[in-house]
């Protein structure tokens, strides 16, 4: 058991390493709704998009779907809503869904998030309240999928599409 204490640890590191690089692009998000200056939008983009990438980056590691294989058994051994095989259950459930999704296009996705927000952030005031109205910022992301596929496929079974 004390190997798969250790295996389960080794989880939970790189999960807290994830969730802290997750945080801090939740931080950045923040600081550009409250506090940063229209100029900034195009640098934010780029730092928003690092963090993602390496957030992806890490969280489809195959060193985690190696430990998440390695920690089966020891999650059948525990109640099923202890801590533990609860963390290793989400883990499994986030990997298997993040694996179908390059960081690459994450990492595109985000920047143009930010440039679009900025862009929307500007145009309010000046906009009325119809969602349809104001400017638009095209989507720039180089791939066979737009996001709201991409929302579609990422919680199926049958990505990438054919």
């Amino acid at each position: 058991m004390a190997e798969m204490e250790k295996k389960y640890q080794e989880l939970k590191n790189r999960l807290s390493e994830i969730y802290d690089l997750d945080m801090i692009s939740s931080l950045l998000g923040w600081d550009q709704a409250t506090y940063m200056p229209n100029g900034g939008a195009e640098a934010r983009g780029r730092q928003s998009a690092l963090l993602t990438r390496l957030s992806m980056e890490r969280s489809v590691d195959p060193e985690i779907g190696r430990l998440l294989d390695a920690l089966s058994p020891y999650e059948e051994s525990l109640p099923f809503d202890s801590d533990e095989a609860s963390i290793i259950r989400v883990a499994r459930r986030d990997y298997e869904r993040l694996v179908k999704v390059p960081p690459a296009f994450m990492a595109e996705l985000t920047e143009h998030g930010s440039r679009g927000y900025m862009t929307w952030a500007e145009a309010r005031p000046a906009s009325s309240t119809r969602p349809d109205n104001g400017p638009r910022l095209p989507l720039s992301v180089n791939s066979r999928i737009d996001s709201q596929v991409l929302k579609k496929m990422i919680c199926r079974n049958d990505w990438p599409p054919a």
